[in-house]
């Protein structure tokens, strides 16, 4: 009854912050994972299985334990003499919003490249995410760590999930100014690893990444050449939704001819469908601030928000920084 209140009834997740105290000599003195409500007003406690990773980048040691109590101390980790990160979230098993010690934190994005093991970098990058949305890691160390494994990062897997934060953390979390001072650096890392990018979907993964955050007149000019078909990436194969997705970048950028571009989109399609979704969402990235305010508008009708994917679309190209 206990488990089910907090993991199936009740609203929330727990709070586990570790707190680690070093020796003169770097080793582990004393280790131990804090449980706590994040709900105001609520003791709830959340039992669950943990497998904690203590090492450095030549040597990992895995330890399971059971986290039952507010307060769990991990007496065996003071016999392991060098460390230089605790990752409480080993093999992806934990489960709530995890607090990093400063000493691990500066490790993993100081350091991530040297963890040998993909689960454990893919763990690594949700923490570290996790930490972004919760203000103890600043967008542009997160970012400045994407760029130094883009291109370097083999797993698929960890790529995507990389590369889904940066659009994330390139729009929504960075100022502008900053934005505008990394935009090269970042369009160079993806068009080196698009080019470079033996596998068909990783070079798909890269090119849909590069044109949700392209910036400079380099960039945009690039992504307009491979829509109009007079420039190809070689390995790449863009289907219509593909060319469909460039399109919508290049107008909600406000390129030359945006309209027209647009327009001959909608008369490439082939699938009706996709036409029809196109066409609904087009209105949103016209031109006149007129056409936009009634598009926006239109959706005051409930008829016109039967298609919620296209509603949602429309609205986040209305929204677009």
């Amino acid at each position: 009854a206990a488990w089910s209140e907090a993991w199936v009834e009740g609203a929330g997740r727990p709070s586990i912050r570790t707190e680690l105290v070093r020796n003169a000599k770097g080793g582990i003195e004393r280790l131990a994972f804090v449980q706590s409500d994040t709900m105001e007003g609520r003791e709830l406690l959340w039992t669950q299985q943990m497998n904690i990773l203590i090492g450095s980048a030549s040597e990992v040691r895995s330890i399971p334990l059971e986290l039952t109590n507010k307060r769990l101390e991990l007496e065996i980790a003071t016999s392991i003499l060098h460390s230089e990160f605790v990752l409480p979230t080993g093999g992806g098993l934990a489960y709530g919003g995890f607090t990093l010690d400063d000493h691990s934190r500066r490790f993993f994005l100081e350091d991530l490249q040297e963890l040998a093991d993909p689960v454990t970098r893919g763990a690594v990058w949700i923490t570290l995410w996790e930490e972004l949305l919760e203000g103890r890691v600043q967008p542009s160390e997160f970012l400045n760590l994407a760029l130094r494994v883009i291109g370097w990062e083999e797993t698929e897997q960890n790529v995507e999930l990389v590369l889904g934060y940066v659009k994330t953390a390139f729009w929504r979390f960075l100022p502008d100014r900053e934005r505008q001072a990394l935009s090269a650096r970042l369009e160079q890392a993806l068009r080196r690893a698009l080019n470079h990018s033996d596998s068909s979907s990783m070079k798909s993964t890269y090119f849909t990444a590069f044109r949700s955050v392209v910036l400079t007149s380099e960039g945009i000019a690039f992504l307009e050449r491979v829509w109009r078909r007079d420039e190809e990436v070689p390995g790449l194969t863009l289907a219509e939704n593909d060319e469909a997705g460039i399109a919508l970048e290049l107008a909600v950028r406000s390129v030359p001819d945006a309209s027209r571009i647009l327009e001959e989109q909608l008369a490439r399609f082939k699938n009706p469908d996709r036409r029809a979704r196109f066409e609904f969402i087009m209105p949103a990235l016209s031109e006149s601030q007129e056409t936009r305010d009634w598009f926006f508008e239109s959706l005051f009708k409930r008829e016109n928000r039967t298609r919620e994917p296209w509603v949602l679309e429309g609205v986040r190209y209305l929204n677009h920084p």
